[in-house]
């Protein structure tokens, strides 16, 4: 580092003295920007430091090493340089913004906001503070709120390079690739020898897929800065996704160079590859779990190196990783490492494949972790289950993650049998969206991964994101079917369905951005090819165990001990020889061929002994058939025949080894006809454990009796479970020496169902689903759904219980699990009721398509049923094909309730204003507070009060408002009962009389009429838009609210509305914030306040201090307002009913009050009609919005 000297100059010597001190800082600024580049930063806070020394004065250097700090999360320091740096420059910009970096950094996020709301007001035309305030909310997680400050900042500086880049890296970080390339470019434009410009734009195109274009603007960046950390690191994700490890490591240290990312400090050396025998080395992992679990692999090797392995790990990951073989001790990363631990060296553990040398294709691919036996526990499925399948569906990031009521049509396929093993943030939703009947949430089981492992290791196959459980998965040799984005991490590469990582992995890939659907449709198609395997293996399974041969060796496996002698009479090819060295075998098979097949397989074994021979008494002359033929293999031939040879007896075989004279004897009688022959052969000695099969007429059994034997057989007749006493019965039996009992189970833990469990389960659904109809037509519906949930229990494709639990789930506001209870119940057979319900549901959730097939298939069921011709009907409205709606509901208003109402909403959307009022009264509403006053129906009142009552939401009130004048030209007076945040609005209309609210007293009246009805009663006069602009004033008690006076235009925001969940967000009108010619303003109260905090919009969107507690003050905000925009809310009904321009944000979704095919109101003549898009995107409508609002904005600047 270059130093200053002391100079003693002259006067004559200053000026030059003073060039050359310029000199030697711009020197030490070019030394420090390159260590900054190489990702030195405590190189360059030291340059820094020096520059300082010798100018106090240099505010870039300060500003510099404030930034240095800051990477590296030395957040004190850089407040202490902010500090000083205002100290000489009190005004600095660049120090105020990065004094809040600082203090956000430090969790002091209050005193970093009040120092951007004050550099707002001081310089809110500044770029660069609002460059600033868009980090903060970013790192917040704010981010539409950091995009509108970004796009403002462009706005106000359309050529400020720093904006256009910083708005290209915050779409691209949230996935907008398309969008960021084109900022990209604009900056590339503006700063074509910026090499981060390069890279950037390269990463985005590598995540559109367009490799080509990418490595081009990779190398041109590293031309303009072979130091760009940026570069190196898009050019290691290329080599990755291609398939070139060997080459992708010497990019990927770069990785290193970035900010704030160093090298942990730890002891010992860094391990460079070389001889690590006898030597302790520790294994730092980064922040991916992902890797850590990839990169486990490798850790065994190591070992077999020589080397003793310490894992500095992942809190999460400790737990699991402390059985993995060739680990002496596991640390948590998140303590220090003991003092008195001895490293010699450290790595990380994502470099162990470059130090080891692997390429892609020499990976270690068995698997290399496991489940803690202490963490297993038995996962219980129904008997029909043929598959248990996990889902984790939360991804790396938005782009990876999968919308969960998307998955739930894995529900819908026979054999499968769904279980959640998400942990995350987002686990809740599982339990919210479906049901235990559709998906089992294991996640409360779930601390750490340990215990995750525990559960998949009880599972069959696990579907998931790119997430940490999908690796895990893959990492414990579990087949698992991955979906991927169509912008996956580079470690997928591309073009495959395979990962050299995970051999037990197949890729699901996206096309493109968007719906999750398509893939997860492949998915299911391959869950039921594996359906169809397993239940294929399955049946061999149960096959098997039904088999003498899987009986006895259940039996034979369960009482061989060792040190026993084992007498496996007519051993045959040997399959019931124990694969064990503690036992001798005598194999005896009496044939030739298949004593050399026993040879070939047992000759070199050394407990096994051949014996070719018969058994029974001595001398018998035999054939011996390698086939058996009626069950046997072995015959006995008349005398003077010749044959095989002579059988001989078992004491003889054993006289002739006294070495095993000690051992006990487990008999195995496989010789069938034989077997009274060969018990009589053994006089000398007795058996402890006997195997054998009777038959009808065999004495063995009655000899073992006789001999003292207990006998016995397997309750169940196949190889599993308990036995019970032998009664005679053909079949296999056991026979056991006295004082030898019986174990608890035999065979293995489990089999599977037999048809006859899976039909018993199946009638105890139907049993069960038979009581939930009973005690839910008692209207006991809690019970009624524990009925049907232990119904589905046992049968999950129970169509009773999938129809009914659907219709429950369905009332909940649970639209995708009810459709997938519907399917479940259709694919058991179509019921009309079942598939109308689906078509409902699949309507609601605007699937138009498939609700169209659902509704046709119960009308071709019942062509001329009024309820599915109402279903018909609604989907017609709400596919934009009113007429046809309409005349379908004309034919139904006599036969299904409702229909006249609707038919009424879909005459006004369709502008038919006077027939539509003039059958308001079908309208549903709330009763008066005076039902016995006789109901006014329009006449002539003569000076009667009428009891006008609000029947209607806030937002109709308001419209129905206007006809209440019209009542006093009727000669009636109005006493108004209504809401109290109405009350004060419409106590100064004109004709009413008094407000009453809630219970307080009512005065005397003489007819009663509902506000919602006015328009109907008042048909005779005037209806739809009054005379002038506006029907509603500013009350005269409440003045118009102040705000600040400028020349802007003041826009009075109010989002939310009909229909709830889905009217405009706030986070959608935020675009409208990028202008700086807009004044936004929040119309509403409290729960508006709430929405902008939640949303970190407070510098961007104002709300009124104090909110207003009811319309009319939310009339005095309105006043101030130069144009109102916003959902269908009241506050956009108050705006447009008091005359103010009221552009309103519609849903792609029916709402009678807005005419379809109209950008006006027949309603309000102020108001101006903006359509979401049919994809669900507000974007169309809000660019229309924002040209608008400037035209108005130019309009008022004048």
């Amino acid at each position: 580092m270059m130093d200053v000297e002391d100079l003693e100059l002259g006067d004559e010597d200053t000026e030059a003295a003073g060039d050359a001190a310029a000199a030697i800082i711009d020197a030490m600024m070019e030394e420090a920007q390159l260590a900054r580049r190489d990702g030195d930063l405590v190189g360059a806070i030291a340059s820094y430091g020096s520059i300082i020394d010798s100018d106090p004065g240099h505010t870039e250097a300060r500003l510099a090493m404030a930034e240095c700090h800051r990477l590296l999360r030395q957040p004190r320091e850089a407040l202490q340089c902010c500090v000083k740096l205002l100290a000489v420059d009190p005004g600095h910009m660049g120090a105020r913004v990065e004094m809040a970096e600082a203090l956000h950094q430090m969790g002091r996020n209050e005193e970093a906001r009040a120092i951007h709301d004050l550099l707002l007001h001081e310089r809110p035309d500044s770029p660069l503070t609002w460059c600033g305030l868009a980090r903060l909310l970013a790192d917040e997680d704010h981010a539409p709120a950091a995009e509108a400050c970004l796009r403002r900042a462009l706005a106000l500086a359309p050529g400020h390079g720093p904006s256009l880049a910083a708005l290209a890296r915050h779409l691209a970080r949230f996935g907008r690739h398309a969008e960021a390339v084109d900022g990209f470019h604009d900056a590339i434009a503006l700063a074509p020898d910026q090499a981060m410009h390069h890279a950037g734009l390269a990463a985005s195109l590598l995540a559109l897929g367009r490799m080509d274009e990418a490595a081009q603007r990779v190398e041109r960046a590293l031309l303009l800065d072979e130091g760009c950390v940026e570069a190196h690191l898009v050019r290691a994700d290329l080599k990755l996704m291609t398939g070139r490890l060997d080459e992708f490591w010497e990019d990927a240290q770069w990785r290193w160079l970035q900010p704030g990312v160093n090298r942990p400090f730890l002891p010992g050396n860094h391990w460079d590859g070389r001889s690590i025998g006898g030597k302790t080395l520790l294994l730092h992992a980064g922040l991916s779990l992902s890797n850590s679990i990839r990169m486990a692999r490798f850790v065994s090797l190591l070992a077999e190196m020589g080397a003793r392995v310490v894992l500095w790990i992942q809190p999460g990951l400790a737990p699991l990783l402390e059985s993995l073989d060739g680990v002496d001790r596991v640390l948590r990363n998140d303590r220090p490492v003991p003092l008195d631990l001895d490293i010699d060296l450290f790595a990380a553990l994502t470099d162990l494949p470059r130090l080891l040398g692997f390429t892609l294709a020499d990976i270690p691919d068995t698997p290399w972790l496991e489940a803690p036996r202490r963490k297993r526990r038995p996962i219980v499925a129904p008997p029909g289950a043929a598959l248990k399948v996990g889902l984790a569906w939360a991804g790396r990031d938005l782009d990876a993650a999968i919308p969960f009521p998307q998955l739930l049509r894995l529900a819908e396929i026979p054999g499968l049998v769904l279980f959640a093993l998400e942990f995350s943030l987002d686990a809740p939703v599982a339990a919210l969206s479906a049901d235990p009947s559709l998906v089992t949430d294991l996640g409360p089981t779930v601390a750490d991964y340990a215990d995750l492992a525990g559960r998949i290791a009880e599972l069959d196959v696990v579907v998931a994101a790119d997430c940490v459980t999908a690796h895990l998965a893959g990492s414990m040799g579990k087949p698992v079917l991955l979906m991927l984005p169509s912008n996956a991490h580079p470690r997928w590469m591309r073009d495959t369905d395979r990962s050299p990582w995970y051999p037990t992995i197949t890729l699901f890939r996206k096309d493109s951005p968007g719906d999750w659907r398509a893939v997860i449709e492949r998915v299911g198609t391959a869950l039921g090819h594996m359906v169809a395997e397993n239940r294929r293996i399955r049946d061999e399974q149960r096959h098997r165990a039904a088999s003498a041969a899987a009986i006895q060796q259940a039996f034979l496996a369960a009482h061989l001990r060792p040190g026993d002698l084992l007498v496996d009479c007519l051993s045959g090819d040997g399959e019931f020889i124990p694969a064990r060295g503690d036992v001798e075998t005598l194999a005896v098979e009496p044939n030739a061929k298949m004593t050399e097949t026993l040879r070939d397989r047992f000759g070199m074994v050394s407990t096994v002994e051949i014996i070719p021979a018969a058994l029974g008494t001595e001398g018998t002359t035999f054939l011996a058939s390698p086939a058996p033929k009626g069950g046997r293999r072995v015959f006995a031939v008349p005398p003077g025949i010749p044959g095989h040879g002579e059988t001989i007896s078992l004491d003889h075989v054993l006289a002739q080894r006294p070495g095993l004279a000690a051992r006990r004897i487990v008999l195995r009688l496989g010789q069938t006809g034989w077997e009274a022959d060969i018990l009589a052969g053994l006089k000398d000695r007795q058996a402890a454990v006997m195997v054998f099969e009777h038959r009808q007429g065999a004495t063995a059994a009655a000899q073992a009796k006789e001999a003292g034997f207990s006998l016995w057989r397997l309750a169940s007749g196949i190889a599993h479970g308990p036995v019970a006493a032998f009664a005679d019965e053909p079949g296999m039996v056991l026979a056991l020496a006295p004082g030898i009992n019986p174990v608890e189970h035999y065979g293995p833990p489990d089999v599977p169902p037999s048809p006859q469990d899976i039909a018993d389960a199946a009638e105890e659904a139907e049993r069960l689903t038979r009581d939930g109809i009973a005690l839910q037509a008692t209207r006991r519906l809690g019970d009624a759904a524990a009925a049907y949930a232990q119904a589905l229990m046992r049968d999950p494709f129970c169509a009773g219980a999938n129809a009914n639990k659907g219709v429950m789930m369905h009332m909940a506001g649970r639209r995708d699990a009810a459709i997938s209870c519907y399917r479940r119940a259709l694919g058991q057979g179509l019921t009309a009721g079942v598939a109308a319900n689906l078509g409902t549901a699949l309507r609601e959730l605007r699937r138009f398509d498939e609700a169209e097939i659902a509704t046709r298939q119960a009308l071709d069921s019942s062509p001329d049923n009024p309820d599915f011709l109402y279903d018909l009907a609604l989907l017609r409205r709400d596919q934009g094909r009113l007429a046809e709606a309409a005349a379908l509901l004309r034919r139904l208003t006599e036969k299904r309730p409702g229909a006249d109402w609707t038919l009424v909403q879909i005459l006004l959307a369709s502008g038919h204003m006077d027939e539509g009022l003039a059958k308001f009264g079908t309208r549903p509403g709330i009763p008066s507070p005076r039902p016995e006053l006789p109901a006014w129906k329009g006449e002539h009142l003569a000076a009667a009060t009428v009891l006008v009552h609000q029947d209607c939401d806030l937002a109709d009130a308001v419209m129905m408002a206007r006809f209440i004048p019209q009542i006093a030209a009727r000669g009636g007076l109005v006493v108004l009962h209504c809401h109290a945040e109405l009350a004060a609005l419409l106590d100064d209309v004109s004709g009413v009389e008094q407000v009453v609210v809630g219970d307080d007293l009512l005065p005397t009246c003489e007819r009663r009429a509902a506000l919602s009805q006015l328009g109907r009663l008042l048909r005779g006069a005037p209806t739809g838009r009054p005379s002038s602009l506006s029907y509603l004033n500013l009350p005269d008690h409440v003045r118009p609210r102040r705000f600040a006076k400028d020349d802007r235009l003041r826009v009075g925001l109010c989002w939310g509305g009909r229909p709830a969940g889905r009217a405009c967000r706030l986070t959608d009108l935020l675009n409208l914030a990028a202008d700086p010619e807009l004044a936004l303003t929040a119309l509403g109260g409290e729960e508006l306040l709430e929405d902008i905090l939640t949303a970190g919009t407070h510098t961007l969107v104002e709300a009124a201090t104090p909110p207003p507690v009811d319309l009319a003050e939310t009339a005095g905000i309105i006043a101030a307002m130069d144009v109102v925009v916003g959902g269908d809310t009241p506050e956009l009904h108050l705006a447009a009913a008091m005359g103010k321009p009221a552009w309103v944000l519609l849903p792609d979704a029916f709402n009678w009050r807005w005419p379809q095919g109209r950008e006006d109101s027949p309603w309000y003549p102020t108001a101006r009609v903006f359509r979401q898009s049919a994809d669900g995107s507000w974007g169309h409508a809000l660019s229309r919005v924002a040209a608008g609002l400037r035209v108005l904005a130019a309009k008022k600047r004048g």
